[in-house]
């Protein structure tokens, strides 16, 4: 019998061995994560900063560098509304008829320039 609860007590600080040896590399593993979430909030916080500097400055910035662009933008929509004027004129003049000779004068033409080339 009391083999028998000498092994119990072996398996059981063995077992205890195992446990503490697992729980410390979850603890290792918990504090590594800990540590890479802290980093990648500091570094989320840096990206935020940059984003908030860089949507304040973007609009100073486009619209110094923009004034050629906008004079050109303003120019082609002065061209487009005159080339649209300018095809509204000429849907709105009537059609140049063309004279559409007959077929009887066609059959007229025909014959005779087979007849002289037979000739």
């Amino acid at each position: 019998m009391e083999k028998v609860i000498k092994q119990q007590k072996d398996t059981i600080t063995k077992n205890n061995q195992i446990f503490r040896q697992r729980m410390s590399t979850l603890g290792a593993e918990n504090t590594q994560l800990k540590s890479t979430l802290e980093a990648a909030q500091k570094e989320s916080a840096a990206i935020s900063e940059e984003r908030d500097a860089l949507k304040v400055a973007a609009p100073a910035a486009a619209e110094s560098t923009s004034s050629p662009l906008t004079e050109e933008l303003g120019r082609l929509r002065k061209e487009k509304r005159a080339l649209e004027q300018a095809l509204q004129e000429e849907k709105s003049k009537p059609p140049v008829q063309a004279s559409i000779p007959d077929a009887s004068d066609l059959e007229a033409r025909l014959v005779c320039s087979l007849a002289t080339k037979n000739v």
